[in-house]
């Protein structure tokens, strides 16, 4: 191609793409790492290469010279804003003091004002010239001591440069060596082209930076907006160890996935780091409290019930804020097994509220799991019924045959009621040998034909009370209830229930009797 109008038109479309950039970099800048250096670096590039692109097309030396000078505004800093943002990005910013950060810019604007000034002392172009030898007329010149400086400062940025991003794609996790590639993939090439030129490997007097800048965009801009290289900036990796029990899950300030530590990955085996960049949401969607935490005003811990194939367990939840400075960069998700604990919980629960010989609820939970069910019922203006039943003769059976024969007596009635009972019918041991069975939505009628289906499944239980003859159980059951439940209370249908179960007794016992209507 010897048509300058070519290479003009190639470079002043691919300063659109680094024009991107640092517009998407610049709206980043407040919180994500390195997001401001980027910003000025492309916009750096982005002027180089659209001052390079008109100089190419100028035929006159007074219009080279002026957009050489154009270009300088960028080219004289893009060694300081390119060694900026690696170091920040990477976190290997500590040698990076504010004296250095100074020094740095300090050097590029001296470099810029000796390129704007040479005429005057002949530092940096030493008789600058139009050379018509090559393809097409370019700008060329000698080579003063400054020029040499600058071409010194920017191989030591560049080769600085892509040690750190080297040492960043030997880091542990694959998402970071992944994104750490792209950025070294992006810094080489320019380098290389930029080499190239410096060695007159290329076309005659024809500057190939730019070029390689050209290249190295689309790497860029891959990074930037496919693989979120920004919204994923490094958050303090070295602080969450593999090996550590607790799951940790980082994600960015927008709950998209950044890193997980194997822990992590045990707890939710569908989980990877190949996900990274995706919405929490969109890798755990089974886990709605999860994602909770995430939203504004959420409590910072919530408990989580995980069942993944590996038997149910539970896990404490903490969401913690990842800070750069006073910045948000993102969340940290720490999951601690908590199901030896829970399990403890709810045994402690059931020891607090079941009877531990039957089974059964001991009464202080039955008075309080009755109210709340007879409450529903009065909202809903439902039925409600209350049965109490008694074994008969059970002081006979702990005389004659003792209290171990009596207490099995006691577990097997309660297991033979529970089997006949629904899953909404609640049974509670009320006293020594007395149970009492609260019925839901029952009508009195109804409550009577369970009681006596009840009372002839305790009669039919073939229990040794002796080795020569087996017995069943006999019991005496009082049934109270309501048809549509108005005002009455708890206590209004266990006395009338007391009192059809003594009804029962003395009726010759083994019998059901039904109380009357508690209001008339």
């Amino acid at each position: 191609m010897d048509d300058p109008l070519f290479y003009t038109a190639v470079l002043v479309a691919a300063s659109a793409l680094p024009t991107a950039i640092a517009v998407y970099a610049w709206r980043a800048r407040r919180t994500v790492q390195g997001a401001l250096y980027l910003a000025g670096l492309s916009s750096a590039m982005a002027v180089y290469a659209f001052g390079y692109a008109f100089e190419l097309a100028s035929a006159e030396l007074s219009g080279m010279l002026w957009w050489s000078r154009f270009q300088y505004a960028g080219i004289a800093f893009i060694p300081a804003l390119w060694l900026l943002f690696v170091a920040d990005y990477s976190e290997k910013n500590r040698f990076l003091t504010r004296s250095v950060r100074t020094a740095l810019f300090a050097l590029s604007s001296l470099t810029a004002l000796l390129h704007w000034t040479q005429p005057l002392h002949r530092l940096f172009y030493v008789d600058p010239h139009v050379d018509a030898t090559g393809l097409f007329p370019l700008l060329a010149f000698g080579r003063g001591p400054w020029y040499w400086v600058h071409q010194a400062y920017v191989n030591l940025v560049l080769l600085i440069s892509v040690l750190l991003l080297a040492a960043s794609a030997r880091r542990p996790s694959p998402i970071q060596r992944r994104r750490a590639r792209i950025m070294l993939a992006g810094s080489t090439l320019p380098w290389v082209f930029y080499l190239a030129y410096l060695l007159g490997l290329g076309p005659r007097g024809l500057d190939l930076t730019p070029f390689g800048l050209i290249l190295a965009g689309p790497v860029f801009a891959w990074g930037v907006f496919r693989m979120r290289i920004l919204d994923l900036a490094p958050i303090a990796r070295e602080s969450i160890f593999d090996g550590m029990r607790d799951g940790v899950i980082v994600l960015d300030r927008f709950g998209r996935l950044v890193d997980l530590n194997p822990a992590a990955v045990r707890i939710f085996p569908g989980l990877s780091r190949e996900a990274a960049g995706q919405d929490l949401a969109a890798v755990l969607p089974k886990q709605p409290p999860l994602l909770d935490l995430l939203k504004a005003g959420a409590p910072p811990e919530v408990e989580i019930r995980v069942d993944e194939g590996q038997g149910e367990r539970f896990f404490q939840v903490r969401r913690s804020p990842v800070l750069r400075g006073r910045r948000l960069i993102g969340h940290s998700i720490i999951l601690s097994d908590i199901t030896t604990q829970h399990v403890l919980r709810e045994k402690l629960r059931l020891q607090a509220s079941v009877d531990d010989l039957t089974g059964a609820f001991n009464r202080r939970h039955f008075t309080e799991e009755g109210r709340r069910e007879l409450a529903r019922s009065k909202r809903h203006g439902r039925a409600f019924s209350l049965m109490i039943f008694d074994l008969d003769h059970f002081k006979r059976i702990n005389d004659t045959f003792g209290h171990e024969t009596g207490d099995r007596v006691l577990a097997k009635t309660a297991e033979t009621v529970r089997k006949e009972l629904r899953m909404s019918d609640l049974l509670g041991r009320h006293g020594g040998e007395e149970f009492a069975v609260i019925l839901p939505e029952t009508p009195p009628r109804q409550a009577c034909a369970v009681a006596d289906r009840l009372r002839e499944a305790l009669s039919r239980i073939e229990f040794a009370m002796n080795s020569d003859k087996p017995s069943g159980i006999a019991a005496s059951f009082g049934v109270s209830g309501a048809d549509i439940v108005i005002d009455e209370s708890l206590e209004d249908f266990v006395r009338a229930a007391d009192r059809a179960m003594y009804e029962a007794k003395a009726a010759g016992r083994n019998c059901v009797r039904c109380a009357g209507p508690l209001r008339m």
